[in-house]
């Protein structure tokens, strides 16, 4: 979860805004509370306690069942009670406010008693014959938007939170029907705790793929986000029509070849509680008990090990959760006129455009100027037309009744401020309009790799084949809202086919609905024609010769161009003047990570310097590729044996693993007699034959 935010406004919602429940500890108190009267059955009607639940806690909160009117609290008190009475929130006495039959006393909690509050609190008192007094205060809160009927499932795992872990600003891993409410401040959710962890929602009338919606947009969830990209949390939406098929609503990043669509982790519990994680310990960060997760179906081995899978979106490289585009919880904000402090929210079920621009700030308390003309400020918007299948393929869903939500940040390196954590306020149904709202109009084009599909009306799946790299090309109105995949623009160029095989393409206008279509593409190899011309136009642009040794700076302006030059997001080097030729490319490379290391300018080189106009290595360029690699979504098996080369002690540590996946690859040939040469400089032309066979292993 986000602690990014300054002191002063945690202590501060902490003292004025947060009720924590307070559990007796020591021997004293509770010894103390043995003696003073008790209940022994509690049970309610038109509202669900919160779990997990006891009948002897001290403090109870519960929330009114959907359409209920009011919550009748039945109990009954111990034998040595001899009086029972109620009081308000400043612990004044109701009159008459406890009725009883037989040994059963029962209160209410009515809706009209709510006022324009959300929660209403009640103490009740029993006192013995001595007149010692037990209070126990019942917190009920009422709904506040179309939430879901019920939470079937919950499970917060791999967490700070985990079993009502730190408290320092509210209880986040436990309680999760507080998500039923409508709040949607940065301190009033739950948490779904590490990779994997999720809650399921229950809509007894199901939420309609309703073509009234706008944008058709048909449910929202509020998460927690200040803003940014620093806020950024993200989780996957899954949904269902009986609980037990499900199907992916694919947000803008689901189709990216970096994105994993069955990442497992296996948790298990350390000896001392702590949560172990695909084999990292994650200290202080407690495995969850069966009595803290009672929706959780527990089979025999759960309380030593739980298994989930899911979709996984890979973090940036300054360390940030994904931000992605649209169609993930708890990226967006709740607010529409403030940002950072989450104290002015909008939680109105009104949805906004998620196919706008987005903001590029990462951090910071001061929002985006242009806060109304991008995707903020209303929650994150989901249609049900995004749903598909394991493969990527389109699901066409009437209506559904389930919602689950799970966190799609793999963390397991959890620093000072937690695991990146998806959050949840309320899942709510979209308002409609009151006349349906039109569909978009088709484009009148879609040109991948040059050639054009055959479009037709109501068909939306079409198969196409590319040569290597290609671009797709969008011809729709002049002010549509396009999509390619996570990119919102009319042009997307590839520098191989997608690894899923699929590109999505989403046209949007105005607040009618999108229209979507799915690409399946073929691939053909990949031209080296094209290679030569981008390492020879780097060349060109340094004033060397191919036959000369390369620079770093011409391998990343290589491959940045053979990326289709895109624009970096949020990188700004500021150590490389305006007007240098590979500025560009130097932030779209440090953004990406292909070259990273301490600091903006550092990579992970035998000096700890990055010289952008020095000449490059074998084992620099074996480095560059291999991040390169995993940016592009690859697979990076270990390699060949350094050791049966002579000179494999002159290979860095840090680049070891990179030089034997290109050998093994046979991206990178050894050197003269056998030798590997990792110091020795490459020549334009070298780097062009190594670039051929890096695209020919990546396809």
């Amino acid at each position: 979860m986000k602690k990014a935010l300054s002191l002063f406004l945690s202590l501060f919602l902490l003292t004025s805004l947060i009720t924590v429940p307070v559990f007796a500890g020591t021997e004293e108190n509770l010894e103390i509370q043995a003696q003073l009267p008790a209940i022994e059955t509690l049970s309610t009607a038109g509202a669900s306690f919160y779990t997990p639940f006891s009948a002897t806690d001290l403090s109870q909160q519960l929330v009114l069942d959907k359409k209920s009117r009011q919550a009748v609290i039945r109990f009954m008190p111990s034998s040595d009670t001899a009086r029972v009475y109620l009081q308000n929130a400043d612990f004044e006495t109701l009159p008459n406010a406890i009725n009883q039959a037989g040994g059963i006393y029962s209160f209410s909690f009515r809706e009209s008693d709510f006022g324009e509050e959300a929660t209403l609190v009640r103490h009740l008192i029993l006192e013995n014959a001595e007149g010692e007094k037990q209070t126990i205060s019942f917190t009920c809160a009422r709904r506040l938007v179309d939430s879901p009927d019920t939470v079937v499932d919950y499970l917060c795992i791999g967490s700070q939170y985990s079993n009502g872990g730190n408290q320092l600003t509210g209880v986040y891993g436990l309680y999760p029907e507080k998500s039923l409410i409508g709040r949607g401040f940065w301190w009033s959710p739950i948490s779904l705790g590490n990779f994997g962890g999720y809650i399921t929602y229950y809509y007894e009338e199901p939420i309609l793929n309703d073509p009234q919606n706008p944008y058709g947009i048909d449910f929202i969830v509020y998460g927690n986000s200040n803003g940014g990209a620093g806020f950024s949390e993200p989780g996957n939406v899954m949904v269902s029509a009986d609980g037990v098929t499900w199907y992916t609503l694919a947000g803008s990043d689901h189709y990216e070849d970096k994105t994993q669509w069955e990442y497992t982790t296996v948790y298990e519990r350390a000896d001392n509680g702590d949560t172990i994680a695909n084999g990292v310990t994650l200290r202080g960060n407690m495995y969850p008990s069966p009595e803290n997760y009672p929706l959780y179906d527990w089979n025999e081995d759960a309380g030593k090990s739980v298994t989930v899978s899911g979709i996984s979106l890979p973090k940036r490289s300054d360390g940030h959760a994904a931000f992605p585009a649209f169609g993930y919880a708890d990226v967006r904000t709740n607010s529409s006129t403030a940002w950072g402090t989450g104290t002015i929210v909008t939680v109105d079920s009104r949805a906004k455009n998620p196919y706008l621009p987005v903001t590029k700030l990462t951090a910071g308390l001061a929002g985006p100027e242009n806060a109304q003309e991008i995707y903020e400020g209303a929650g994150d918007c989901f249609d049900l037309d995004w749903a598909v299948d394991g493969n990527g393929l389109p699901v066409e869903l009437d209506s559904v009744n389930y919602i689950k939500i799970q966190t799609a940040t793999v963390d397991y390196a959890i620093g000072g401020i937690g695991e990146k954590s998806t959050e949840v306020n309320v899942v709510t149904r979209a308002m409609g309009n009151s006349s349906a709202a039109s569909v978009s109009a088709p484009p009148s084009a879609i040109v991948v790799d040059g050639v054009s599909l055959p479009l037709e009306a109501g068909v939306y799946e079409y198969t196409a084949t590319a040569r290597g790299a290609f671009t797709v090309e969008v011809d729709a109105g002049e002010t549509s809202n396009i999509y390619i995949n996570n990119l919102r623009s009319k042009t997307r160029g590839f520098a191989f086919t997608p690894g899923k095989g699929l590109i999505r393409v989403i046209v949007q206008d105005g607040q009618k609905e999108p229209l979507i279509y799915y690409i399946s593409v073929e691939g053909q190899g990949f031209a080296g024609k094209e290679i030569e011309n981008a390492v020879s136009e780097a060349a060109g642009r340094a004033d060397v010769n191919l036959s000369a040794p390369m620079s770093r700076a011409m391998l990343v302006a290589a491959l940045h161009d053979l990326a289709f030059e895109p624009e970096p997001d949020w990188m700004d080097i500021r150590e490389i003047p305006s007007g240098v030729w590979y500025k560009t490319a130097m932030e779209w490379a440090a953004e990406t990570g292909v070259v990273r290391g301490k600091g903006i300018m550092r990579v992970q080189l035998q000096d700890g310097n990055y010289d952008p106009d020095g000449s490059l290595t074998k084992q620099e360029m074996a480095s560059i590729l291999y991040r390169y690699a995993a940016e592009l979504g690859r697979d990076r098996p270990a390699g060949g044996d350094l050791d049966r080369y002579g000179d494999a002690g002159k290979v860095s540590d840090w680049a070891k693993d990179a030089m034997g996946w290109a050998l093994g690859k046979e991206i990178i040939a050894p050197g003269a007699e056998g030798s590997l040469d990792p110091l020795g400089s490459v020549t334009g032309t070298e780097a062009a034959e190594y670039l051929n066979r890096f695209f020919k292993a990546m396809i």
